[in-house]
């Protein structure tokens, strides 16, 4: 068996047990910020220092006071044409082959988003951890977050080779996941957490972190997966 519903929770459970201050920072900087995270082609400099990088400052990853906000926010702007042809698409139910258009272009899924995570990983003070959590707060409902931890639990290299990977392998276990809960994301999502707008990614992320980083005794989600 893969990860079922019930054992998604019990990790999602023990996460909320954790200090308050990640869940208040998920909010502030992913949830209520949509306006920032969905319009990157307007981002400036601020708006890039106080949610981009206030994001990844409040989870205290590595290296963050090496981002310069100007090259950050830079990327982002000419990531966008990337993230806009992604949006409105799940994790559940994405196509990694399907085709869609950029800039009148054809491009495979898979290859928009190694191209955004490769382009990310280029900007000075962004590693594998932080790249991972831009695309997140950008569309939440797609991409997966990732740490050192998960990225070796799982046992996937940190290029973007790596991470599309990881991600079809998230893809495999959500799927086993809803169809042990006979509901849909939403109702899963909504079970977890009644209050916040939380995503099927997160929920995951959230699993993975305390089973890969905080090293709590639960069982492995690729057993049989």
């Amino acid at each position: 068996m893969g990860l079922d519903y019930r054992t998604l929770l019990e990790g999602v459970g023990l996460f909320k047990r954790l200090q308050v201050k990640f869940d208040h920072a998920y909010e502030k900087y992913v949830l209520d910020r949509r306006e920032v995270w969905e319009n990157l082609s307007q981002i400036d400099e601020d708006k890039t220092k106080n949610t981009v990088i206030g994001f990844l400052k409040a989870w205290n990853i590595r290296n963050v006071n090496r981002i310069a906000p100007n090259s950050l926010g830079g990327a982002l702007k000419e990531l966008n044409k990337y993230f806009d042809a992604l949006r409105g698409k799940s994790l559940l139910s994405l196509n990694f082959d399907e085709k869609v258009n950029v800039d009148g272009k054809e491009m495979r899924v898979s290859d928009l988003i190694k191209g955004i995570y490769k382009r990310l990983s280029e900007v000075k003070g962004i590693g594998s951890t932080s790249a991972s959590k831009i695309m997140h707060g950008a569309i939440p409902e797609l991409f997966m977050m990732w740490d050192e931890n998960i990225r070796s639990g799982y046992g996937y290299a940190s290029n973007e080779v790596g991470y599309i990977r990881f991600m079809r392998e998230m893809q495999l276990i959500l799927r086993g996941v809803i169809e042990t809960y006979g509901g849909s994301q939403e109702e899963l999502c909504h079970e977890a957490y009644p209050d916040a707008k939380k995503t099927l990614t997160k929920l995951l992320d959230e699993f993975n972190y305390m089973k890969f980083t905080r090293k709590e005794n639960l069982p492995d989600p690729i057993d049989d997966c």
